[in-house]
């Protein structure tokens, strides 16, 4: 995924990088669901939380993949990259925090994790720290997937932030 997206360092960089880090100040890893698209969610997931079971950060915030125009990310969606719907959304937050083993405090503080309807946001995000609310945690992306899933079957539309994003509903 780093290299997909030229990222400029290799997992194994951010493990070092955060482990010396971590030695003098707290440490924050930003995480951004969605960056592999439905080919590589569950890849993402994974091999994301390895590097946070190793690196052990003091907080990791998530940003959910939000496509802006003209940026070099726009031109993998299509071809390299299909973007996430909602409920894979979920799907690879909870992956995420089912796979982190080592204490952090993991945040959504971010309009980027909200889900959307016609009437307003439904979802926004999933804190809490682990592993000790990961129970916790887990349940209430489950009952958003639960939601979300009845919403799309009643016919109701349910929106992420490159839905938002592209009506000009949010900016980021």
């Amino acid at each position: 995924m780093l290299e997909l997206v030229q990222k400029g360092i290799t997992p194994e960089d951010a493990i070092t990088a955060g482990k010396k880090a971590r030695k003098y100040f707290e440490l924050t890893y930003y995480v951004m669901p969605g960056l592999g698209g439905r080919e590589r969610s569950e890849q993402h997931a994974v091999n994301t939380a390895r590097v946070i079971n190793k690196a052990q950060p003091t907080f990791v915030r998530l940003r959910t993949l939000t496509v802006i125009e003209g940026t070099p990310i726009e031109k993998l969606v299509g071809k390299e990259i299909t973007l996430l719907g909602p409920v894979e959304q979920l799907e690879e937050v909870r992956r995420l925090v089912e796979e982190i083993k080592v204490e952090t405090l993991l945040l959504s503080d971010h309009v980027s994790n909200y889900l959307f309807t016609r009437s307003g946001p439904i979802f926004f995000g999933v804190s809490g720290k682990l592993p000790d609310e990961k129970e916790q945690m887990l349940e209430q992306v489950d009952d958003a997937i639960k939601t979300v899933k009845l919403l799309e079957e009643s016919g109701e539309r349910v929106f992420n932030s490159n839905d938002m994003y592209r009506m000009g509903l949010i900016g980021l």
